[in-house]
């Protein structure tokens, strides 16, 4: 959908963001934009800054929710008319960054925010305006002659393969809130990451193929992990199975129809089908989205999810069983003599 292969880095503004609930970090904002005339610092910062965003999850400004998104896409407006106001814009979002900055766990670093040209998006190249933030420092050894032998010196920075956090604004769709990708390394998954994507940019995820196709990935695993259990006597092996069907639907098929889901996966269960049913109303209520009934499958939200659905049958710590279809192949028992269960495999040729 996007590659960064050509892109240029116009304008460059750099602020220290502390968190602001600590004593001993503030705000310090730059007194200009910086001037990089070094060919090297600037592809050095353009791989520091562009290597992580590889997923087609978007986000948009959207205008429906709070009045702070609103205020952002304005001074974005502003900055894309006007792209030698950028360092304004960059003191602006600094501040907003420093306000939002607020949860005790939210570590301080360095903002920088950018203007690209020449980004290729889809089918046209477009400028962006990239936000993004350093909080984990490494530690370096730099070597060095000295005289007739080597010095060595231990050196405190930031490792251009980790960028922390990114948000990459495109210049296209800007009436329906833009298009943005957002990274997030830190806190994944926690209370704390949420301050970057939400107090921070106010961002919503566009609801397109990746977002129905992500969510509807996401509530069949979860349903295997919640109700279709062994607590309610459901064997091991169909548990698998359900989540190996489930991938391989998304993964075979273009178009998502829930009927034809429920035919295949499923199997038209009255049982599992009524529990599912159930589980999915639960879970759009806690997420507060409806999944509709038929979407448009995108091939990189299945290629995303694909490491949540291991066909795995693990057996205590001696034997993991790799399952990709054939249940009809696969039998669990009991050995009473033993006292041990046991899985019967079937097969027609040994690879």
């Amino acid at each position: 959908m996007f590659n960064f292969n050509e892109v240029k880095l116009e304008h460059l503004a750099i602020h220290k963001v502390g968190n602001k609930v600590r004593e001993d970090e503030d705000l310090l904002l730059s007194g200009a934009e910086l001037n990089i005339s070094d060919d090297f610092i600037n592809d050095v910062l353009l791989r520091y800054f562009l290597t992580g965003f590889k997923s087609d999850e978007f986000y948009h400004f959207d205008e429906e929710s709070e009045l702070q998104s609103n205020e952002i896409k304005y001074l974005v407006n502003n900055t894309f008319s006007n792209p030698h106001s950028l360092f304004d814009f960059s003191v602006e979002m600094a501040q907003r960054l420093y306000e939002s900055s607020t949860h005790p766990n939210i570590k301080g670093g360095e903002f920088y925010c950018t203007y690209l040209t020449n980004c290729r998006f889809g089918e046209e190249y477009v400028d962006a305006i990239g936000l993004f933030k350093s909080e984990t420092k490494d530690v370096f050894i730099k070597i060095f002659p000295e005289n007739d032998e080597f010095g060595i010196q231990a050196l405190e920075g930031i490792n251009i393969k980790k960028l922390d956090k990114g948000c990459i604004i495109f210049n296209t769709l800007s009436q329906d809130g833009y298009k943005v990708v957002v990274l997030d390394k830190t806190n994944f998954g926690s209370e704390v990451a949420m301050y970057w994507k939400k107090d921070f940019l106010q961002l919503t995820q566009v609801q397109d193929a990746f977002y129905h196709t992500a969510n509807y990935l996401d509530l069949c695993k979860n349903f295997v992990k919640d109700v279709f259990t062994s607590d309610n006597d459901v064997p091991r092996q169909d548990q698998v199975m359900l989540l190996n069907k489930s991938f391989e639907y998304f993964d075979s098929n273009p178009e998502f129809n829930q009927n034809d889901f429920n035919r295949k996966v499923i199997n038209d269960d009255p049982g599992v089908i009524e529990a599912f049913e159930n589980y999915k109303s639960d879970f759009q209520k806690d997420k507060e989205f409806e999944l509709p009934q038929e979407f448009s499958v995108s091939e990189a939200a299945v290629k995303d999810n694909k490491k949540y659905f291991k066909s795995i049958l693990k057996l205590d710590k001696k034997f993991h069983v790799y399952v990709h279809g054939g249940e009809n192949f696969i039998e669990r028992g009991f050995d009473d003599g033993k006292k041990m269960n046991f899985y019967k495999l079937y097969f027609h040729n040994e690879a």
